[in-house]
């Protein structure tokens, strides 16, 4: 291999670990900023809803990449009221259809809530003898519990290992349903969100963002490349120094050269002397 060409090889071996590290933290700063959140309303110290005994709240949301619904973010208040007995807030997490996010749709048939028919009527309940009605063979999903006391505070928070529901395939709606099913149970008031993030240390990639990325690891490491040719050849100072140093070399070779033509002459005209005072004293031949 031609040796321009290895040490550019070469830069941009030793250039890529930074190179990813670098487009890693780009990417995951620009992506953290598309994260999805649940609505935001209330004062400064978050969004702020109460569910009153026998009422169910639900909200379906769009997963597009795998990751988590993280529900640690939420809060809970047990308020005064009810009739004295202990209940239970339901949290369930679950996969549903596209068309379950902007219309009605039999969630039963997923395993949450059963169907009620009356005067050629369907109903759906989702509540049953004041708990979240969940259908074991039919359920996938994620279902927990909160305890509401009859007096007295509620577990505020929940658990990390119990809030925090993994979402394995991508391009999935799912239903986050909050039920607080007894009708004589306390009224349950909720601040904080409901985080929908992609996974940990996982970066969405699209043939644009792909596309961008190695573009500009190309541009980086052929500016490294341009940088390394330039060290290699010399800065600006040192490739004057080197001119001025070739023509100081080539003057003082002139001057050698013009010295050695001097000396040559003078050497030529003492001998031309010598010859003719030695013709002077030679005597003259008698006749």
């Amino acid at each position: 291999m031609h040796p321009k060409l290895q040490k550019l090889s070469l830069y941009c071996f030793c250039l890529q670990p930074v190179a990813t590290e670098a487009m890693n933290y780009v990417r995951n700063r620009f992506w953290n900023k598309g994260k999805t959140q649940g609505p935001s309303k209330g004062d400064g110290n978050g969004p702020h809803l109460t569910i009153t005994p026998g009422d169910v709240e639900e909200a379906v949301h769009y997963m597009q990449f795998t990751g988590k619904i993280d529900l640690t973010e939420l809060s809970f208040t047990a308020e005064s009221g009810g009739t004295g007995i202990e209940s239970f807030l339901d949290v369930a997490v679950f996969e549903v259809p596209p068309h379950c996010s902007s219309h009605n749709c039999d969630l039963s048939r997923y395993g949450v809530g059963s169907m009620t028919h009356f005067n050629g009527m369907s109903y759906l309940s989702l509540c049953q003898a004041g708990r979240l009605f969940i259908d074991n063979n039919l359920f996938q999903g994620f279902h927990t519990q909160l305890m509401v006391p009859s007096e007295g505070p509620m577990s505020s928070n929940m658990k990390k290992t119990n809030g925090i529901f993994k979402v394995p395939i991508q391009n999935r709606n799912y239903n986050v349903m909050l039920a607080n099913c007894n009708d004589n149970g306390r009224p349950v008031s909720l601040t904080g969100q409901v985080v929908f993030d992609f996974e940990e240390n996982y970066t969405p990639i699209t043939p644009r963002s792909l596309t961008v990325l190695t573009s500009v690891a190309l541009m980086v490491c052929f500016f490294f490349s341009c940088l390394s040719i330039k060290i290699d050849r010399g800065t600006r100072a040192d490739w004057e120094y080197q001119r001025f140093q070739n023509v100081e070399i080539s003057r003082q070779e002139q001057i050698r050269e013009r010295l050695q033509v001097y000396n040559s002459n003078s050497q030529d005209d003492e001998t031309e002397v010598e010859s003719s005072e030695h013709d002077e004293l030679r005597p003259e031949s008698i006749s």
